[in-house]
């Protein structure tokens, strides 16, 4: 699990390790995360794990969306066959891939393709349902926010 941090979209400064994170949802509402640890826990969700669950009909009719991370279009992704295939359940999909690559399940997850689309600022703020993450929850309307972007700080 690696170490992640933003700029908050309402104020503009970054979201520090031990602070408040909230996460606006495309649905409305918010995840509310009290003291924020630095790895895209929000409220026991994890962010890319939602990003992947945000974007994924998307995706799924977008093969050709360029992910800037990578270099790669989505369906160039070894992932993208079983992600975009909206008849396989979503808690299906990691054990799937990994099932096709022949590894453990333990060793892929959601949050994979999630990072893979979305932790990078250009990817993030391509997608239509991109990460926004704000200081304070009266401020934590999705579609009024800008797309968080990373914190170069990470969180210190």
């Amino acid at each position: 699990m690696g170490c992640f941090s933003w700029i908050y979209s309402d104020i503009q400064k970054p979201l520090l390790i031990g602070a408040q994170g909230v996460l606006a949802l495309p649905q409305g509402g918010v995840l509310v995360e009290p003291v924020y640890r630095g790895y895209g826990m929000f409220a026991g969700r994890d962010v890319y794990e939602l990003a992947a669950e945000w974007n994924r009909s998307y995706l799924a009719v977008h093969p050709e969306h360029e992910l800037y991370g990578s270099g790669k279009k989505a369906m160039e992704c070894f992932w993208y066959p079983i992600y975009a295939d909206l008849s396989v359940p979503l808690d299906e999909v990691a054990w799937r891939v990994c099932e096709k690559k022949g590894w453990l399940p333990e060793y892929y997850e959601l949050r994979e393709i999630g990072i893979a689309i979305a932790c990078e600022d250009q990817d993030n703020q391509r997608l239509p349902y991109p990460i926004k993450i704000c200081r304070y929850p009266e401020n934590a309307e999705y579609e009024k926010l800008m797309p968080s972007m990373g914190d170069p700080g990470q969180g210190l």
